[in-house]
């Protein structure tokens, strides 16, 4: 487990590691470009075979030797609901999980587009264990075509919190048009958004990303925009946390604040 980059959590675990694409969000996936690119050149054991899908059960335990209350990313080089990562392994996951939540105050997040995979193994999860506390569960949704999806499998899962990853946001997504009014008052914790990284990122104009986060924020859910290009249409270097309207939308929900 190691200290992160990533601005809305502090640590990430990676129990697996690999992926497949399953739609238009993956084709310039990060994960896959740092297994087969710096951590493989780098010589680190686990990333020879690149960004195959493996599972690692000498890494269960990690969360459990931290004692200072953390963030941390569950899953951030490849997706725990694959289908080649056994249902044991994954409720192995879950139980080091509440167990650190438990005993160490950690709080963990997870992001999915494999929402049905994940509906069904959260209901076994609560079956044995109950609702995990401080465990947010979380779908990637990249432009409208995949909203609903992956929208409603996660409303349905039983969770903690829930949330959404608007990265890479590819098209615009405008909230009251994809989500009915009845719906609006059963819906996330968090919704982070982002523009796609790498050199051949596709562009997220400025407008769709106000757009959203002023949706969200009229529904009093908070928001974090984590990356934008520096123009509006997209192009230009990556700005970091940027100010959007003189203000920088790095907003926690309470159920996921540490320390």
């Amino acid at each position: 487990m190691n200290k992160t980059g990533i601005p809305w959590a502090t640590h990430v675990w990676n129990p697996i590691k690999g992926c497949s694409p399953v739609s238009e969000g993956c084709t310039n996936c990060y994960a896959k470009r740092e297994a087969e690119g710096r951590l493989k050149r780098c010589g680190i054991a686990k990333y020879q075979d690149g960004f195959q899908v493996r599972f690692f059960p000498n890494t269960l335990d990690q969360p459990l030797h931290r004692w200072e209350p953390a963030r941390i990313f569950i899953g951030s080089m490849g997706d725990i609901f694959h289908d080649r990562i056994p249902d044991s392994f994954i409720m192995e996951i879950f139980r080091t999980a509440k167990e650190a939540a438990d005993k160490n105050g950690h709080k963990f997040m997870l992001l999915t587009k494999r929402p049905l995979r994940m509906l069904r193994i959260m209901k076994d999860v609560e079956k044995e264990m109950g609702v995990i506390q401080g465990l947010y569960i979380g779908v990637t949704i990249e432009n409208s075509l995949r909203f609903w999806d992956r929208w409603i499998p996660l409303l349905d899962a039983p969770a903690d919190g829930r949330f959404v990853s608007f990265e890479p946001l590819l098209s615009p997504i405008r909230v009251f048009d994809v989500i009915p009014h009845r719906r609006i008052q059963r819906t996330i914790d968090l919704a982070i958004i982002g523009c796609e990284s790498g050199n051949n990122r596709r562009p997220c104009r400025h407008e769709w990303a106000k757009d959203l986060a002023y949706g969200f924020r009229l529904l009093g859910i908070p928001i974090f925009i984590k990356q934008l290009s520096r123009n509006p249409d997209g192009s230009g270097a990556i700005i970091k946390m940027p100010k959007i309207g003189g203000i920088v939308h790095d907003q926690i929900p309470e159920g996921l604040r540490i320390g």
